[in-house]
């Protein structure tokens, strides 16, 4: 059986449904007798998620990601792989990808999984788009990849990649921290106020403004809380905008592990975001039953099959205000009706074991 090393360039306050995800995946293969390590950044060492899956498997911390290659970084990944035995790397969100790269030279396989939208990848320095080619020439026929949607192979396959060995598989959500648990710290909203949830980090990509166009022209009696994980960038962000906050029903709130605190007491979840992976926000929504609206992006097809999500294109925030009308005046029974079969799409076909699953099918067909 397969040494196999899970390597993260995370280090989020909350483990979320990632953490979730990797962990059902690892307990999957320890089933099938695989050995599985996994490795961090060291900022993430106190952090509590790390902390708890430190009980149950081996984690190793090493020197945070960097923007260029750095030396030390490469010896500290093959150390473990010499001092492991690891024969499968198994890289995550980037930061170390390149590092990975070279440490397994030689040595172990290495499969990258890529999370991050196209047009994060593609951002206007000219250098990054030239740093994408020759990472992904590099890569070619010595990298197999998993994509969190068919978008991200049509990319690479671009620059000449060979994705005849790669696949991709659509986040999960853990559906058991969302239906088996409530608020702890429930946030007090208003009951007579149409309450619409969203999260704002980074504010630009996430569709803050977007969202803010659109609640002034709901007219409704509604009102906008934005989640956040830096409150000085999405005041900056928000002074650009020239929004008063206040004056136009907008409540910010720090970022929580319990998204429950939040969900409970919502009644509509936004997601107008310019850019996405694979979103876990949108399905966490709907398991928590609220109906939702996102935003028509390349590789969200999955979107188009849930009753109660719907979807906006790109900018449009007249859509957004139209959609939130509707959600708000439909009949309470259909409205619940589309949320109860939504909730079982999501079950049967997206949750973190059925992503797990998927992921460890494919590594004993094509990896171990």
């Amino acid at each position: 059986m397969s040494n196999i090393m899970i390597i993260a360039s995370y280090c989020a306050p909350y483990g979320g449904n990632f953490i979730s995800s990797v962990k059902m995946f690892a307990d999957k293969m320890r089933e099938l007798k695989h050995d599985v390590v996994f490795v961090f950044p060291q900022d993430t060492k106190n952090k509590e998620w790390v902390q708890r899956l430190e009980k149950e498997y081996a984690v190793i911390y090493i020197d945070n990601p960097h923007k260029t290659l750095q030396r030390k970084i490469i010896k500290q990944i093959k150390d473990i792989i010499k001092e492991r035995k690891i024969e499968v790397v198994y890289s995550h969100f980037t930061g170390y990808d390149l590092d990975c790269f070279f440490a397994c030279m030689g040595q172990a396989k290495l499969v990258v999984h890529m999370h991050n939208p196209i047009n994060i990848m593609e951002s206007n320095d000219w250098k990054q788009r030239v740093k994408s080619k020759v990472k992904w020439k590099l890569f070619n026929h010595r990298v197999q990849v998993i994509a969190c949607a068919s978008h991200l192979l049509e990319y690479i396959a671009g620059f000449g990649f060979d994705i005849s060995e790669s696949t991709y598989v659509l986040n999960g959500i853990d559906v058991d921290r969302v239906v088996n648990s409530k608020g702890i710290n429930p946030f007090p909203y208003d009951t007579s106020e149409i309450n619409i949830l969203m999260h704002g980090w980074d504010p630009h990509r996430k569709g803050v403004d977007i969202a803010v166009k659109a609640i002034n022209k709901v007219c409704e009696n509604v009102h906008l809380y934005i989640t956040f994980v830096d409150k000085m960038i999405m005041d900056n962000y928000l002074d650009s905008l020239h929004v008063n906050v206040e004056a136009e029903k907008i409540t910010l709130l720090p970022a929580v592990e319990n998204i429950m605190d939040y969900l409970d007491g919502a009644d509509i979840f936004i997601s107008p975001s310019r850019a996405e992976g694979s979103p876990y926000s949108l399905m966490e929504a709907i398991m928590a039953g609220k109906p939702s609206i996102g935003t028509n992006l390349p590789g969200l097809d999955w979107q188009n099959e849930i009753p109660a999500l719907w979807t906006i294109d790109v900018d449009d925030d007249d859509a957004l205000a139209k959609s939130i009308r509707e959600i708000i005046k439909m009949d309470k029974i259909e409205l619940l009706d589309r949320i109860s079969a939504s909730k079982d799409i999501i079950v049967n076909k997206h949750s973190a074991d059925a992503w797990a699953s998927k992921i460890t099918q494919y590594f004993v067909e094509k990896v171990v």
